[in-house]
């Protein structure tokens, strides 16, 4: 159940991403859609099993990072590392995009390069961070409160699938959020 709430999460955020795309008449709209298409049918079909290879669940990744920085003029919104072994991996579907997408959702100076920073490791732990700057704190207060299930669900799919084999800190201060999740063995 806590998986299944990940995709209307992540479903209305998207379509109100290209509601805005298509509102502005912007050329990516029609290509917007068809990563959404490329994404759901990942979240349908093939993320209904245990694990899925670190590697495929980075490409979906990938897809949904290019998803949204269509809504931007500036590139390189995202700085993705990637080290270590991710085609030998395996990892519980839909893990990671929650944290991408809180980084997209409540990050500030999103239009410039390097605005969202990630960093998958996998070595002998999986760990991946996720980095973004926060709004001044009045600005934070005008944003939209409705959900909020993101870091929640995260944490309880996390002690159900991996138990003590998860850590996930999550650091945050007036102007800087960054989670940090490890899988020992993983």
């Amino acid at each position: 159940l806590l998986k299944a709430q990940l995709s209307p999460h992540f479903l209305f955020n998207t379509l109100n991403n290209i509601h805005t795309l298509a509102y502005k008449k912007a050329d990516g709209a029609p290509e917007a859609i068809m990563k959404l298409s490329e994404l759901m049918r990942y979240m349908l079909y093939e993320s209904d099993v245990d694990r899925v290879p670190l590697a495929t669940e980075l490409s979906h990744l990938r897809s949904f990072i290019g998803l949204q920085q269509l809504r931007f003029k500036a590139k390189d919104i995202v700085k993705l590392t990637v080290t270590g072994e991710v085609e030998t991996r395996n990892i519980a579907p839909l893990l990671l995009l929650p944290f991408v997408e809180n980084a997209f959702k409540h990050g500030y100076q999103l239009n410039r390069a390097g605005a969202i920073r990630i960093d998958l490791k996998a070595e002998e732990a999986l760990v991946f961070t996720v980095e973004n700057e926060l709004p001044p704190a009045q600005v934070q207060l005008q944003k939209d409160q409705v959900g909020g299930i993101g870091l929640e669900n995260i944490s309880r799919r996390l002690q159900l699938i991996y138990g003590l084999e998860a850590e996930l800190d999550v650091q945050s201060d007036t102007n800087q959020f960054k989670a940090t999740l490890t899988l020992k063995n993983g």
